[in-house]
């Protein structure tokens, strides 16, 4: 089911979906993952681990592909996905660890500018949130979705449109086919697919290597 309710709540319920809270073996290997702490996961520290030396030469980490439409397999805790860092300069305000570069294929987002081939660099949500609160209406945000516990995910980049009645995920395409996913407040049932917004995008950037 889709969990939606409002105003800061509103967005909050949509970034964070059904799956808020892992436990056990799974917070030490997603501790691992983020290069952060476990203590920072479960909300009982505001301390951060500080990221490996020298990992900020690299740029930061691949987030994936943002596609609409097109879902992948995907498993949270594979730390191997991890090593494949994106020459881009990391944004001083953040952590290393909160940052990633998304890879942009098709159109749904071409209207604002969001091309193929493309790279997003993005702010975790959890460290947005820290730093800058909820995401506000018009800003770009990184999408995922899964579908009746499929291993699989959706990862798509969508403008956030936030009203008195509902939230809206909006692409901004030439290609009438991209409609928006949309949730009203109160929340009604919408079937086996959850919705997390999962970071803020900053800027996008065209890679010359």
């Amino acid at each position: 089911s889709i969990k939606a309710v409002g105003n800061s709540q509103f967005i909050r319920n949509i970034r964070k979906g059904m799956s808020t809270s892992p436990r056990g073996a799974n917070i030490a290997k997603l501790a691992r993952v983020l290069n952060t702490t476990e203590a920072w996961l479960l909300g009982t520290s505001d301390e951060v681990e500080a990221p490996s030396e020298g990992k900020a030469e690299h740029g930061i980490r691949y987030g994936g592909i943002v596609e609409a439409g097109a879902f992948r397999p995907w498993d949270e805790l594979n730390q191997d996905a991890e090593l494949k860092h994106v020459p881009l300069a990391p944004d001083a305000r953040f952590p290393i660890w909160a940052q990633s570069a998304f890879e942009v294929i098709g159109n749904s987002m071409d209207r604002a500018h969001v091309l193929p081939g493309m790279y997003l660099q993005t702010i975790d949500i959890h460290a947005w949130e820290k730093s800058h609160g909820d995401p506000r209406d018009g800003q770009l945000v990184i999408v995922a979705r899964t579908r009746d516990g499929n291993p699989e995910r959706e990862l798509t980049v969508k403008r956030l449109r936030v009203y008195r009645d509902r939230l809206e995920l909006v692409p901004e395409s030439s290609d009438d086919r991209h409609k928006p996913l949309v949730f009203p407040n109160p929340p009604r049932p919408e079937g086996e697919i959850e919705v997390q917004i999962i970071a803020v995008v900053i800027s996008s950037h065209w890679l010359y290597v």
